[in-house]
This record gives C-alpha cells, sequence and structure tokens, in this order.
C-alpha cells in the first residue's frame, strides 16, 4: 500500500509504504519508534537507509508501514500510476466497508460515503 507523497517546505516528501513493499536502501523520512507498555524496544531515525536486518525487525515488531523519502517528480508517469492505484485501492476499500449498505444509508452516513469518495479521486 503506497500513499502520494506529502510535501512540508524544507522537508523531504514522504511517501507512506507497508513494510513488506519497502526495500533494502530506501531512506526514512519519518523516524520509527516501537514501543510495547512503556519500554522501547525500537528506534530508527529518519535519514537512515533501510537494511534487510532493519526491515526484519520492523516485521518483527509489527511495524506495518513507514514513510521514506520520496524524491519521485510528481509529473512523472510512475507518480501518476501511483495515483490511479490509489484511487482504485481507496474505491475497493470503501465498497468493502459500505457494501450494499450503501443503498439504504441515512443522510449523514450518504454525505460521508459521498466525501470518502470524492477524496480519493
Amino acid at each position: 500500500m503506497e500513499d502520494e507523497p506529502i510535501e512540508s517546505p524544507g522537508v523531504a516528501p514522504v511517501r507512506w509504504v507497508t513494510v513488506d513493499a519497502a526495500e533494502p536502501g530506501m531512506v526514512l523520512a519519518r523516524p520509527v519508534v516501537v514501543a510495547r507498555q512503556g519500554v522501547l524496544l525500537l528506534t530508527l531515525a529518519a535519514g537512515a537507509a533501510l537494511t534487510a536486518d532493519m526491515l526484519a525487525q520492523l516485521i518483527a515488531r509489527g511495524v506495518e508501514c513507514v514513510g521514506i523519502e520520496d524524491d519521485l517528480p510528481a509529473d512523472s508517469a510512475e507518480a501518476q500510476r501511483r495515483r490511479q492505484l490509489r484511487h482504485q485501492l481507496r474505491h475497493q476499500r470503501l465498497e468493502a466497508i459500505f457494501g450494499d449498505a450503501r443503498e439504504n444509508l441515512d443522510a449523514e452516513r450518504r454525505t460521508l460515503f459521498d466525501a470518502l469518495l470524492a477524496g480519493s479521486t
């Protein structure tokens, strides 16, 4: 699961990827901190290049996704392909959540569904 880059002035764009999709060499754009019951289990700093061992540790600790630096130009064919894929996946998730019930939604839920669907374009 990939999401579009989030840009802030002076900060590298972030692309969120599942740990399963992350690869050695990708650079963390956000720190990763894993703690359970007040015990610090793992910390990785922003700017760290992922290694196979780091990825194994993330998986073992139950981390689902990480923010990586994204230097892909927004107007590139690959960026456009990713946006289209994200749109399709969001639409599928909304269909799974609302399913057949969406035909019988009350006004509030219909508004929410419509807003979520519009946001997936």
